[in-house]
């Protein structure tokens, strides 16, 4: 360019700006066939004649934006631009060259005869756009024909050439699949050609998850060549499905180290250290002689103090262990522990609090609030650790930061959803008035609670449920006590994340408080409640397609204060009140031709209770009871549907509250931020009478309890039920 007039350039550029920006849409118009024939005639002209050559000033002077520039040229290579002076459009649009190397060795032959050692004509700016490393390329290259440096990348030419050729022709779609995602990946990992490398890499997540054996096969390949990306990606996956992942055919072919560091992980997603032990055994029957060298670091991964009477049982009792006598003399004495065998652990550990140090979660439930005995309305969180059955309580304090969780607001009767890492708790009750706000919390940022819109009508006893990004408030109480059914409501109100505000939707058939709500795909199902005069059993569904409740079968119960889960294809009606006592039956509801039918029993009887889907089980937490005696509950159940219905005990709230509300947290990551660092120590399992330093080791943790249950002032409370061990 003459720069003595490159002031008279950005004049003459700036003038056709407008035109400029509108011209992509024009040539899409102009070629569209449904078009009127003489507006595209007419169209056609006046971008032919007055357009194409000053976007073509336009493009070489580098004042367009990015998609403009895109778009110009990419209608440009598909279009006959012969009117247009040659040398002009030879500058713009092929400017460079990339010379296609001549391969040779294996793969060499899949390659196109016509594009090996040839020299393509490319778009220098779609590829120095698409992709850093073409534009450092073009950028510093001082020959028109780039020599591209594939170095030990040989083995990547396919992709490449699939790449240039993507390129060069303007294709923006390239097609990934299982077969050559990892080399696609690696391919667009070394042309930096980012949009693709993301492409590649939600694949290769979305694949593995659902096909354990190729992240397996990718994990293991990653660790020969370095490819952190993959390889975290694949291990990741491999221990949040653990169970699954060593019942591949891939499992016993990995190397060693890599078992044994598998196996040692703090993260693998097990609720049994029995699974470590199947793994570790599935390992080294496949090649005992050559691998039983193996066999006391593998087992000693096995974490014995996790393990309650029943589970040391079957570990004593396998054959295999016959085959480590020191091993099988330290699981005889366990806790009770001669020194001498510890070397067996501090051989392949290095701490003895190793072995009941329990296994990070990879889910795990948040309880907010609730109606306490003594206090009234609560402020607080509770986090429950599967792995450790812990509760780690976060309550409002000063000398804490603003935006630290436990800084809520207290409120009873309301509604809790997370939609996209965001908690909501909905309406309720702050022991004053009515809510009609909602309090929100990034799990991910933390960057502390803050209001968001505020829904139509005040609201607590509500049942709240999600359908993707979209959040639904069901009735419940307005506070008011004026109208015919004294402040209950049957109205429903949805957002979503992307909106500010609440709208209302077709209202429910039957006034309903104090009912449970589950989403089940795709439709909200509501069941139960009290009308001010009796209590429910009938339920209804909610198609947001046509914006209309429809009844379902009746429940054999009727009950209000209940909660409703969805968990599989089925839906679980659980506890409440029928008007004269608290229920312990738990009915289900799967298909509208059976209706609703028994499917177990909780410990107690129990009414405004909340409930969250965990690990294959419904945890029951805290509600009101009338057995054996009247009262608030601090008890926590796991309800086992796949199990006959059967519950098992886990470790107390550390307050007795109803009227709370619960949701299910999921990732590893996420949810160590709010377990607190000491819910992942462990005292030393190890009684060891001789040995003071290991009863030193035991002592640390029970500092953690050292305040008051009860107290406001309290910030972080851990209570624990111990495991049954085997004396």
């Amino acid at each position: 360019m003459d720069y003595s007039s490159s002031g008279k350039m950005l004049v003459s550029v700036k003038k056709q700006r407008r035109s400029i920006v509108l011209t992509p849409a024009l040539i899409a118009s102009a070629n569209n066939p449904m078009c009127d024939a003489a507006q595209n005639s007419i169209v056609r002209n006046n971008l032919r004649r007055q357009t194409l050559s000053r976007m073509f000033e336009a493009v070489d002077s580098g004042l367009l934006t990015s998609d403009v520039k895109r778009g110009f040229l990419e209608f440009a290579s598909t279009t006959d631009l012969s009117y247009v002076t040659g040398a002009r459009q030879l500058k713009t649009l092929c400017g460079h060259a990339v010379q296609v190397p001549a391969f040779s060795g294996e793969g060499a032959q899949q390659l196109p005869p016509s594009t090996v050692g040839s020299v393509c004509p490319v778009h220098s700016l779609l590829m120095a756009e698409s992709s850093s490393f073409f534009d450092a390329l073009i950028k510093y290259s001082r020959n028109s024909n780039l020599q591209l440096p594939y170095g030990e990348c040989g083995f990547l030419k396919q992709e490449i050439n699939e790449i240039l050729n993507a390129m060069i022709n303007g294709e923006d779609a390239i097609a990934v699949r299982e077969d050559n995602c990892v080399d696609l990946y690696q391919a667009a990992d070394y042309l930096l050609y980012q949009d693709l490398r993301v492409k590649t890499l939600d694949y290769i997540k979305e694949q593995c998850t659902r096909n354990l054996s190729l992240a397996l096969d990718i994990w293991a390949f990653s660790e020969v060549y370095y490819l952190p990306e993959l390889n975290g990606l694949a291990f990741d996956q491999i221990i949040r499905s653990f169970s699954r992942a060593i019942q591949e055919s891939l499992w016993p072919q990995l190397e060693f180290d890599m078992v044994h560091r598998l196996l040692s992980h703090p993260g693998i997603n097990c609720s049994s250290e029995l699974a470590v032990l199947d793994a570790a055994l599935r390992w080294l029957d496949v090649d005992w002689p050559k691998r039983s060298a193996h066999g006391e670091s593998l087992l000693s991964c096995v974490r014995l103090g996790l393990m309650n009477t029943r589970e040391l049982g079957v570990l004593m009792q396998h054959e295999m262990l016959s085959r480590f006598p020191s091993l099988l003399a330290l699981l005889k004495s366990f806790p009770n522990v001669p020194p001498n065998l510890l070397d067996v652990y501090r051989r392949n550990s290095d701490n003895l609090a190793f072995a009941s140090t329990p296994r990070e979660p990879h889910e795990a439930v948040m309880l907010f609030g609730g109606w306490c005995q003594e206090f009234g309305p609560r402020a607080a969180c509770q986090v429950f650790n599967p792995r450790a059955n812990t509760w780690t309580m976060w309550s409002p304090n000063a000398s804490r930061p603003s935006n630290d969780i436990g800084q809520v607001e207290r409120r009873v009767y309301s509604g809790c959803l997370v939609v996209n890492d965001v908690l909501h708790l909905i309406g309720g009750f702050d022991g004053e008035r009515a809510l009609n706000t909602v309090s929100c919390y990034n799990l991910k940022t933390q960057a502390g609670w803050y209001e968001g819109s505020c829904m139509i009508y005040k609201r607590y006893y509500v049942c709240c449920a999600s359908i993707g990004s979209q959040m639904f408030a069901i009735g419940g109480h307005s506070g008011e006590t004026q109208d015919r059914c004294g402040g209950r409501l049957d109205s429903v109100e949805k957002t979503s994340v992307d909106d500010n505000s609440w709208l209302p939707v077709a209202s429910m058939r039957t006034v309903r408080s104090d009912a449970g709500a589950a989403a089940l795909n795709g439709r909200i199902y509501v069941a139960g409640g009290f009308n001010g005069q009796q209590y429910h059993d009938t339920a209804e569904v909610y198609d947001p397609a046509t914006d209309q409740w429809s009844f379902i079968s009746r429940m054999n119960f009727c009950r209000g204060g209940v909660s409703l889960v969805a968990m599989g294809n089925t839906l679980y009606a659980i506890g409440g009140n029928d008007g004269q006592s608290r229920l312990a039956v738990v009915e289900a509801y799967q298909h509208e031709s059976e209706g609703w039918v028994f499917s177990g029993r909780l410990r107690r009887q129990k009414s405004n209770l909340s409930t969250a889907v965990l690990e294959g089980g419904i945890m029951v937490m805290g509600g009101w009871s009338d057995q054996p005696t009247v009262g608030i509950l601090s008890t926590v159940e796991k309800f086992n549907p796949t199990a006959d219905g059967a519950t098992e005990q886990l470790a107390d709230l550390s307050y007795a509250a109803s009227a709370t509300s619960a949701c299910t947290i999921a990732g590893r990551e996420l949810i160590k931020r709010y377990l607190g660092n000491q819910l992942l120590r462990a005292s030393n399992p190890w009684h060891v009478a001789a040995s003071p330093a290991a009863a030193g080791e035991a002592a640390a943790p029970e500092e953690i309890n050292s305040e008051p249950e009860g107290s406001t002032d309290t910030h972080f409370i851990q209570s624990s039920q111990d495991a049954d061990l085997l004396s």
